[in-house]
């Protein structure tokens, strides 16, 4: 790290500040975890003295939502980043159309969480000994689960194709095909 004190950001690697931001929030994911579990795990809540309400519950959400939102900062900026300089054009690298794949993806899954926000269920639930009655957050946490397990279900069909070889085999029987026409 000393050689990297006085350089300007742009001359340290991109590995070494993906290494160094890795073990930073690992660091901080552990102690903030560590807290939550070891310092007043064991206390019970006021209301409900069946429940446990550990001190440091606030904390750990917090920390959730600070990494949801920074998770989701980075996603939309990268994606702008990377689709900005493509916009109009068809990029194709090594054969593959990666921007009918990127507007493809993002197409679904947005169609999906529409679909599965207005499916979702508003019935409501009992959590913790309380009714839950708020119709915007079930359906929220609908949409989040089926939106997930469509997506999964697609990308495992979609490994299993190109593992299968299928594609490869129709490609091929094209260019045989086209060949033929040709002679």
């Amino acid at each position: 790290m000393k050689r990297f004190r006085n350089a300007n950001m742009k001359d340290i690697p991109a590995w070494r500040i993906s290494n160094i931001v890795l073990y930073a929030m690992v660091s901080v994911i552990a102690v903030v975890y560590l807290l939550f579990y070891f310092v007043g795990y064991d206390n019970y809540d006021y209301e409900h003295p069946m429940f446990k309400a550990p001190i440091f519950t606030d904390t750990l959400m917090w920390f959730l939502y600070l990494m949801i939102a920074a998770a989701v900062i980075i996603v939309l900026v990268s994606a702008v980043k990377s689709m900005k300089p493509n916009m109009g054009k068809q990029k194709i690298e090594n054969g593959i159309p990666a921007t009918k794949i990127a507007y493809a993806t993002i197409s679904l899954m947005a169609l999906s969480m529409i679909i599965t926000f207005i499916a979702g269920s508003q019935e409501q639930m009992i959590i913790n000994g309380r009714h839950f009655t708020d119709t915007f957050w079930l359906k929220a946490a609908d949409m989040f689960i089926y939106t997930i397990i469509i997506l999964l279900v697609i990308a495992f069909a979609l490994v299993a194709v190109g593992l299968s070889g299928y594609v490869k085999k129709l490609e091929l029987k094209k260019r045989n095909d086209i060949q033929t026409k040709k002679a």
